[in-house]
């Protein structure tokens, strides 16, 4: 979610397929003056790839393929009873 949380401003940049899995490809200029492009999984909207580009030659690439979905347990995501809502 660091990843998704650093982008201000993206274009939509295509589509692509990643170990089965329907991502939106989002191209943007990272903090360090870069072209990054993250593939987005549709479903989910985790990011499943991370490239970052300098000349238009690729610099870095990250691939995040392991993820696991439903195994969070209700008591590690509800918050205590002692806790008050604020509006």
């Amino acid at each position: 979610m660091q990843l998704i949380n650093r982008v201000r401003y993206a274009e939509k940049a295509g589509t692509e397929v990643i170990e089965n899995r329907q991502t939106t490809i989002l191209e943007y200029i990272n903090d360090e003056g870069k072209r990054e492009q993250l593939s987005i999984d549709d479903y989910y909207g985790v990011p499943l790839q991370q490239i970052i580009y300098e000349n238009d030659e690729i610099l870095e690439k990250r691939t995040f393929t392991k993820f696991s979905v439903g195994n969070v347990k209700d008591s590690e995501v509800t918050m205590s009873s002692s806790y008050e809502l604020q509006p």
